[in-house]
């Protein structure tokens, strides 16, 4: 498969302005050849790659940041499901993964998927963090908590004021975090989709570990509520009901109206 990918993009003489060859395990041998193409005519307009799940490792950091790189017109990736950030030891980001995230997060990007890549906060902090035209953008399933979302990382996604959809479930990310996010959605008043809250089938939960005690202001699942009340255009949301609950476990009202799909559920 790599071969015929190989040949095609050697001889092609159309430009595309999509490729998605999401879902085919092709191993970093797929940007190692992406990253040869890259100044072919087939990619003089490529504006969207989709390459979720394709069994890339953190080997192939650096032809992927080349490819952005040599492929200017590039504004939606896809790498979700690649392990592209992950260090089997727990060593924290070199120079090649550091590198790798300042130019996903570049300032024309639009749409971003970093879901299950083995993404921590320290690889967003030291990327820079210069898109703020960024519309859609995953964190879904990564290594995200609480002390990641600091100002800096909030200041930044607030830039952000075209937000359409925010993914960051499956994180490590407590009750703790909600006074940040609290913080986004004001920034974000176009914002259409919401998620925070584990999947179906998820292990990590966005609430404290059983036997430890959040210590977050009713006022704080106050502020939430009413602010996500405000936002007119979401449509969709997901949370964890420790978020939307008062001490006795009641929802708070105010959140739940027409037009907004929601999943309040427990861990």
């Amino acid at each position: 498969a790599l071969e015929d990918l190989s040949a095609v993009a050697r001889r092609s003489r159309a430009s595309l302005e999509q490729l998605d060859v999401g879902g085919n395990t092709l191993g970093d041998g797929l940007m190692a050849v992406l990253q040869s193409a890259s100044g072919q005519p087939i990619c003089e307009k490529l504006s969207r790659l989709a390459v979720p799940w394709c069994g890339l490792t953190k080997a192939c950091a650096r032809q992927l940041s080349t490819l952005l790189i040599d492929t200017p017109c590039l504004t939606d990736i896809d790498v979700a499901g690649n392990h592209v950030f992950v260090d089997e030891e727990g060593n924290p980001p070199d120079l090649f993964s550091t590198r790798l995230m300042m130019m996903l997060w570049y300032p024309d990007m639009l749409r971003l998927n970093l879901s299950n890549c083995g993404l921590m906060g320290a690889h967003i902090r030291n990327s820079g963090m210069r898109s703020r035209h960024i519309t859609h953008l995953w964190l879904k399933g990564n290594e995200l908590c609480d002390s990641d979302m600091d100002a800096r990382l909030c200041v930044a996604l607030c830039r952000c004021s075209a937000m359409l959809v925010f993914n960051i479930s499956s994180n490590r990310l407590t009750i703790a975090s909600l006074p940040a996010v609290t913080g986004l959605l004001n920034a974000w008043q176009h914002l259409r989709q919401l998620w925070l809250h584990p999947q179906h089938g998820d292990s990590r939960p966005l609430t404290l570990p059983s036997g430890q005690a959040a210590i977050v202001d009713v006022m704080d699942k106050k502020s939430f509520v009413a602010v996500a009340g405000l936002c007119r255009g979401l449509v969709e949301m997901s949370v964890c009901r420790a978020w939307v609950s008062d001490d006795d476990g009641e929802e708070l009202p105010g959140l739940r109206r027409p037009g907004l799909s929601m999943y309040v559920g427990d861990v």
